[in-house]
């Protein structure tokens, strides 16, 4: 999968090197995931369309869900970061990995998530009301997706559920793509992404 590196590597150009192949995603992956998921996705067609002079900032369409994809690997990428490597090279690659992605999320317009709130002591995120409409800050709406991801982590320890279950959740829940199929499709994604980088990182001498 990330044969590109060699053995001795320097924070920068790991997070660099992964972050190509998390930003590839959706051009290899893209035709396959509309074909799949395509009609699944609830919102958008019954929605009321924002008033004149208002961006729409739901997370409604197949381009949407892709930039949602970018930002869910990329926070698999993350966890994998902090958890495989010691600082200072921790700090640098994800750093140099953040530099990357925020640039993304401007370029992107990263939107700004519905409110919602958790379901008592779980991991389980639910919509509480319509979405903003003004886009907000992009590296805010950012944030506030990593934020959530990493709670859900949290409140996922405790109930036996795994990082990529609980992080997955989340993903459909925003997106509004409320297959199971697409449940276990995540899922599966975020946890070969996870296991991948720690993998690629065990053998390797990361250097700042």
């Amino acid at each position: 999968m990330f044969s590109f590196f060699k053995k001795s590597i320097a924070a920068p150009d790991l997070a660099e090197g992964l972050w190509l192949a998390v930003l590839d995603w959706p051009a290899k992956h893209g035709a396959a995931f509309r074909t799949k998921f395509g009609n699944s996705l609830t919102k958008g067609s019954d929605d009321e369309p924002p008033p004149e002079g208002w961006e729409n900032t739901a997370i409604e369409t197949m381009d949407d869900v892709l930039d949602e994809m970018v930002y869910f690997l990329s926070f698999g990428t993350d966890v994998a970061f902090f958890r495989a490597l010691q600082d200072p090279t921790r700090t640098a690659a994800r750093n140099g990995f953040g530099v990357h992605l925020r640039q993304f999320a401007r370029d992107h317009r990263c939107k700004p998530l519905p409110p919602g709130e958790w379901v008592g002591d779980s991991w389980m995120w639910m919509q509480s009301g319509q979405g903003p409409l003004e886009l907000g800050r992009p590296l805010a709406n950012l944030d506030h997706r990593f934020a959530l991801y990493a709670d859900a982590l949290q409140r996922g320890k405790g109930q036996q559920k795994s990082s990529g279950e609980c992080v997955a959740y989340l993903l459909s829940a925003w997106c509004g793509i409320l297959d199971l199929a697409f449940l276990v499709y995540a899922t599966t994604l975020f946890t070969d992404q996870y296991l991948g980088v720690m993998d690629l990182i065990k053998p390797l001498r990361v250097t700042v």
